[in-house]
């Protein structure tokens, strides 16, 4: 036990407030607290809406918050390529557009992501 070691494990207790990094897998698992499903259904084969909106949601935000390739992004979420996740990133940005309830809740999983 190093005092390094110690402030990692401790950073959220003593300084709650500060930043946390914005990673792609920090931004799954947000998403998939907030839809009430594992990770492992988010990295799924699985089609059903119940799943496919909570990925095209993570391939939107990854998008948004980090620098990540969208090569990177598709094989993080268990994807074939990065046109997958291109399809995903324009069906939830032209259905913002159209769907207030969808734009609430990407507003709701943005707080969670980055309060600022």
């Amino acid at each position: 036990l190093n005092l390094q070691l110690a402030d990692e494990n401790l950073k959220d207790i003593i300084n709650p407030e500060a930043p946390k990094e914005i990673t792609p897998s920090f931004i799954i698992k947000v998403v998939a607290d907030h839809f009430g499903i594992s990770r492992d259904d988010i990295i799924s084969k699985k089609r059903n809406a119940e799943f496919v909106i909570p990925r095209q949601i993570c391939m939107y935000m990854i998008r948004e918050f980090t620098a990540t390739s969208l090569e990177s992004t598709a094989k993080l979420l268990n994807k074939k390529d990065h046109t997958t996740v291109i399809h995903g990133i324009k069906r939830i940005e032209s259905d913002i557009k159209n769907n207030s309830q969808l734009r609430e809740r990407i507003d709701i999983i943005t707080k969670k992501i980055n309060p600022q």
